[in-house]
């Protein structure tokens, strides 16, 4: 029976094109090819009881849940040595998290107030000359393999899909200006400041109750009422404090990720990106989260490495890694290779 479920894995393994790369433990490798058979699945589901070809399909959500939900359950009973990567914490659902980024991706599209689903539409979107992404569900009829939640194919292109994206360091440097702030006495509540000087992985990101010793810096307080931080950019000019609070949508977008680095980059200590290049895989490891555009660009075309809800460590296809190293660069990453 083992052998038939071993079997079973690498079936799935070899219709993905994904292979295990030297020193990947094999619980990470089955959860790597379950990750992109379920996001798989989750696209086919929305077809289920289709009758006319051209028809577009549509399921509620609720339904595309449970249907996710039994197909992953099966998987999990064949291989529960998996449970734990995609269960890291008991408060998030892994068939949600991966609805949410398979939308975020465009691979499937929300159509209406309800929250119902559809198929996307084929699209071919080119990443480098000779690599493309397929939006499409079908199996291509040129060679492709599957890459975190989408398919990539070989494909000669035109034309680079340009990174185009802002420096953060040139962000902070927009925010030194003190006309976006209001002068305050002091910070009424309690706080924690962001240390941009932060050396070793044993020091903390936050220090609760900072001093304002440089000329700006980012605080974030908790608010109470949503369990939620709220962050706010504080200058300081001769020990006069004044405050920027970020809005939550931009909070939302991941923007207080983008000051971070942009703070670490002003003080001459850049967040750091380790890799590592085994056969066609890339292993990275980001210092801290990144904005969410650059997070969904990765988590649509990697794997989480450690679990799930990982947004440190990532398995980066070698075909898009040019693309994801420019991406870190431009926003203020330093790239260390080990």
């Amino acid at each position: 029976m083992i052998f038939l479920y071993k079997q079973l894995i690498e079936d799935i393994a070899y219709d993905l094109k994904i292979q295990k790369y030297p020193s990947e433990k094999i619980e990470q490798y089955y959860s790597r090819i379950v990750y992109s058979a379920i996001s798989l699945w989750m696209k086919y589901i929305i077809l289920d009881h289709m009758i006319h070809k051209d028809e577009a399909e549509i399921k509620t959500k609720n339904y595309h849940y449970r249907r996710s939900m039994d197909i992953l359950k099966e998987y999990l009973n064949l291989f529960p040595d998996i449970a734990y990567w995609m269960y890291p914490a008991r408060d998030k659902d892994p068939i949600h998290v991966l609805r949410n980024r398979l939308i975020a991706a465009g691979e499937i599209n929300e159509v209406d107030l309800s929250g119902s689903i559809t198929i996307a539409k084929k699209k071919i979107i080119p990443i480098t000359i000779d690599i493309s992404r397929l939006i499409e569900i079908s199996t291509p009829s040129t060679e492709f393999k599957y890459v975190g939640i989408t398919k990539i194919v070989n494909m000669k292109n035109n034309h680079n899909q340009s990174v185009d994206l802002d420096n953060s360091l040139d962000i902070v440097k927009e925010f030194m200006n003190i006309n976006f702030y209001h002068q305050i006495h002091r910070i009424e509540t309690r706080y924690e400041i962001f240390n941009p000087l932060k050396k070793h992985k044993y020091e903390t990101h936050w220090v609760p109750n900072g001093r304002f010793d440089s000329d700006i810096h980012l605080i974030r307080k908790e608010n109470q009422q949503v369990k939620y931080w709220d962050y706010v950019l504080v200058l300081n000019r001769s020990d006069v404090l004044y405050q920027y609070p970020l809005n939550k949508e931009l909070v939302k977008q991941g923007f207080h990720y983008r000051l971070i680095l942009g703070l670490r980059q002003l003080h001459e200590n850049p967040l750091v990106a380790e890799y590592k290049i085994v056969e066609d895989i890339v292993d990275l490891h980001l210092e801290y989260n990144l904005p969410r555009y650059e997070e969904t660009l990765l988590l649509t075309y990697s794997w989480p490495k450690n679990n799930i809800l990982d947004r440190w460590s990532f398995i980066v296809p070698l075909e898009i890694w040019d693309k994801v190293s420019e991406m870190l660069k431009k926003i203020g990453y330093k790239l260390k290779e080990c």
